[in-house]
């Protein structure tokens, strides 16, 4: 279904003005700097003042019309606005850093407008959800309510996971933006650019800038205090969206040190996909239940609105947590994540004593190789392993979601570790991580982990899948031949195995281009222009105990 996903997408996107009958208001919100943003006013055709819903947006806001037309027949005035820079609105737009005053001034400027009765509620996806995000923790009178599909307040976990760059993320996403000014993003390959040294002129290759390039912090957005956020959020994300590590930690951030209520759900599509009704992502189907669409997602955003803003009865709340278990095609309803009743299982690494076993170059066992052993493998940055499924950005939606991993097992760089198998079914909920004792014969390198579901028919599909740039965990560089522990971040994930199938721990050094390549010099990969190979070496043992670490409720592993 290659771009299948994406393609429906921007239909979806493109298409669904037309369908509306409605027209609003278009002005200027001039704010007190002078710029004027370019604004549309939905209000139902009866007489207010209204409970408003804001929506502010750097994509176009056109492209939100649907969504306003059926708040506003819903009863709610919708505000609708191209953010500072963008569309129709003057001033320069720059990543992130003027949402939180700008939003702030809107709302001001909002309940000064004789239709609305000073109650405002933000809905928004992927940056128009951060833009309602970021004026949480301002406490100001009119937001009461918020609405964030795909939303985030902290960049770390979206921009470089695990110390490595998010490379097929950052690079297309902020030349999509150089694009909609004047240049078409259709120009520009995007395949060379992953591959260009140094990263850090990719931008100048091409005649482009971008001022959040390499001034990371620029491109993300400012940590809010979570301890003065009491506004209830509804957050909305998937397992294979690039942004649910950084919307889980938002999601925490507010529970630990806030006093807001929270609904978190979490689907199993890719970003934006929700929008759709296409169940199939990547080789699977999850299935007529998996799907959200445009419609019942707007549904939701009513009832959230009935709820939290006119404070009429309803059920969100009861339910803080709905996730979608993957292989078992279904939604569960949770008092908390993950549930307080899961413990944890650890499988350890452990040799098969053949070289040429089909199921890979090891075991997974309940317990560590007592005897010391060691697996090696040549990481060369020229010939990185090639990212095939997991969580990447929309633009690539043929390569996202899970696919049969198996060809990519085949390559020499990388070791497969692999479970019996089940005896009975095995149910996952929560983080998912790798520990592992690696060394290597230069200064710095990357190891990455991925979680594969294998079927009985031989299918290996991936499920969860983590980086950790070495030196960055450790904070200096190694050793040539130092054996270091560190542990790999795999996410989070709902996921139920079947009995008779087996889990298996793909081990490599790369996973490219979703993540930049490390040079293996110990230059800063960001500015590398030579590239070396390195032996990599995973070791195993009782007094090195490498481990899959897993959240289970039910099931285990003999």
């Amino acid at each position: 279904m290659k771009y299948q996903v994406f393609a429906l997408y921007l239909c979806f996107l493109l298409c669904r003005p037309l369908l509306a009958q409605d027209h609003p208001e278009t002005i200027a919100v001039n704010l007190r700097d002078g710029t004027a943003l370019a604004t549309d006013i939905y209000r139902p055709p009866e007489e207010g003042p209204f409970f408003t819903i804001l929506i502010r947006t750097p994509y176009g806001k056109h492209g939100f019309a649907n969504e306003a037309r059926v708040l506003a027949r819903n009863g709610y005035a919708v505000v609708v606005q191209d953010v500072r820079g963008t569309g129709d609105s003057e001033g320069e737009f720059q990543t992130f850093v003027n949402e939180r005053a700008d939003g702030l001034e809107v709302l001001d400027w909002t309940t000064e407008r004789p239709w609305s009765n000073g109650s405002v509620g933000s809905w928004g996806v992927s940056y128009s959800a951060l833009a309602g995000l970021v004026l949480t923790d301002a406490r100001h009178p009119a937001l009461d309510s918020v609405f964030a599909v795909s939303g985030w307040t902290e960049g770390e976990e979206v921009m470089a996971p695990g110390g490595a760059l998010h490379l097929m993320l950052i690079l297309p996403w902020l030349l999509h933006n150089e694009a909609a000014r004047g240049q078409s993003f259709d120009d520009y390959d995007i395949n060379e650019l992953f591959s260009h040294t140094p990263l850090s002129g990719v931008f100048a290759s091409v005649g482009a800038s971008s001022d959040g390039w390499g001034d990371w912090e620029l491109a993300s957005p400012q940590q809010p205090d979570y301890s003065k956020i009491s506004v209830p959020v509804f957050h909305i994300t998937s397992w294979f969206d690039f942004v649910l590590p950084a919307t889980l930690k938002t999601w925490r951030s507010i529970r630990d040190q806030g006093t807001a209520r929270q609904k978190l759900m979490i689907g199993p599509w890719m970003h934006n996909q929700l929008f759709t009704d296409v169940s199939e992502l990547g080789e699977v189907d999850f299935g007529p239940a998996s799907v959200m669409g445009a419609d019942r997602l707007l549904e939701l955003s009513v009832r959230w609105f009935d709820e939290t803003l006119r404070g009429q009865k309803g059920n969100l709340l009861d339910t803080p947590v709905t996730v979608f278990r993957l292989g078992a095609g279904d939604w569960v309803d949770l008092t908390a994540w993950p549930p307080e009743e899961i413990s944890r299982i650890e499988l350890f690494l452990q040799s098969d004593g053949s070289a040429n076993d089909p199921g890979g170059n090891g075991r997974l066992a309940s317990k560590p190789a007592q005897a010391l052993k060691a697996d090696q493998f040549i990481y060369d940055p020229a010939d990185p392993v090639p990212t095939l499924g997991g969580a990447v950005f929309h633009f690539f939606a043929h390569l996202a979601g899970m696919f049969d991993q198996r060809v990519i097992e085949s390559r020499q760089d990388v070791l497969s570790y692999t479970s019996p198998a089940l005896e009975s079914t095995l149910e996952l909920l929560g983080p998912v991580a790798a520990t592992l004792f690696v060394s290597t014969t230069g200064p710095d390198t990357d190891v990455t982990a991925k979680l594969v579901h294998v079927r009985p028919d031989g299918i290996a599909l991936n499920v969860a899948d983590g980086i950790a740039r070495v030196s960055h965990q450790i904070e200096r560089r190694l050793k040539p031949g130092e054996i270091v522990e560190i542990t790999i971040d795999l996410g989070e994930l709902a996921a139920v195995f079947p009995e008779g199938h087996r889990l298996r721990l793909d081990i490599s050094s790369s996973n490219f281009p979703k993540f930049d390549r490390n040079p293996n010099t110990g230059a800063d990969p960001f500015e590398a222009t030579r590239f070396e190979k390195a032996t990599n070496t995973i070791h195993y043992s009782a007094t090195r105990p490498s481990r899959l670490i897993l959240p289970t409720v039910q099931g285990e592993l003999q």
